[in-house]
């Protein structure tokens, strides 16, 4: 099962998945939220709210756990280790705003706040993953500083034209599965030592405003 924060992700990277797991069924689920961001969100319940997405859409696909070899969860980073120091007041921006130099937004505060909610949430996720539907096989993996930042070296793209470049990316690579693996895997923005050593290096600095992944972690072998 594969998780997105968006239907972007699914334009851009479903066919991938299914074209590399081809021994599998993959059923994707689209979210339409970051659920390591939402408010209601926090390290004490983030791993029942992610079982639970997990749950809904096996209820939907008339499946049961046991069916389910490994969850893959796709975030993005969105500058959540960048120090408050890189947090600009924009009066005027009333949407987060990224750059190389840091997060442009009207009230410096909330973004602090959603920066250390979403840290907290992640690292819950990928430090230790028991108690996700009862041990299911789960791995978290991030776009950095977005999806549109890795794919095209866009970080912050405009809303209506992410589905476009989700298609065109989509487009670019479809059908030749080897030459996707090669970009998602060894680009100079692909992070591959380790799972943990993959977290480990977004946390620092400004990595996680920066065009940075780890997904192809994912279609490897060895994860670990």
């Amino acid at each position: 099962m594969i998780l997105l924060e968006g239907y972007t992700d699914q334009e851009a990277l479903g066919t991938f998945f299914v074209d590399y797991f081809t021994n599998d069924r993959v059923i994707t689920h689209v979210l339409y939220t970051d659920i390591t961001s939402k408010d209601s969100s926090a390290p004490n319940t983030i791993k029942a709210k992610v079982g639970n997405c997990i749950k809904e859409k096996l209820k939907q696909s008339k499946l049961n756990i046991r069916d389910v070899i490994k969850v893959i969860h796709i975030v993005d980073m969105d500058g959540a280790y960048i120090d408050d120091a890189f947090i600009h007041v924009e009066p005027t921006q009333t949407t987060f705003r990224y750059d190389a130099n840091g997060i442009y937004y009207k009230d410096k505060a909330m973004v602090s706040i959603r920066n250390h909610r979403k840290r907290q949430n992640l690292e819950t996720l990928w430090r230790n993953t028991s108690g996700i539907c009862n041990g299911i096989g789960y791995q978290i993996y991030y776009m950095s500083c977005n999806l549109e930042h890795v794919l095209h070296d866009i970080i912050d793209a405009p809303q209506n034209k992410k589905s476009e470049l989700a298609i065109k990316f989509a487009k670019e690579y479809g059908g030749n599965l080897e030459e996707f693996l090669r970009f998602i895997k060894y680009s100079s923005f692909s992070v591959n030592n380790s799972y943990k050593g993959s977290w480990e290096f977004i946390t620092e600095g400004l990595h996680s405003l920066e065009r940075h992944t780890n997904l192809g972690l994912c279609f490897s072998e060895s994860e670990e």
